[in-house]
């Protein structure tokens, strides 16, 4: 497995509520991903707001993630 699928492995398994957002952003900026890598015309105005909101999305999942990290450690520390 990946790191990003065992990631969502493991949201799944803590944090069940959080999964969709996560796996929608995270397909989202994929597919976003692929479709900048196949544009021509790097210059375009498409291009630009697209790499913008392929930055924005990659922000939102490390958020998420280190979110998730910080609500695992408050956890371990209570047990």
């Amino acid at each position: 497995m990946k790191g990003r699928e065992l990631l969502l492995k493991e949201a799944q398994e803590n944090f069940p509520s959080a999964v969709s957002e996560v796996e929608a952003v995270d397909n989202l900026a994929r597919k976003i991903y692929i479709e900048l890598s196949a544009m021509k015309d790097k210059e375009s105005e498409r291009y630009f707001k697209l790499a913008e909101k392929y930055q924005e999305l990659r922000k939102f999942y490390r958020n998420l993630y280190k979110e998730r990290v910080e609500a695992e450690s408050k956890f371990l520390k209570v047990v």
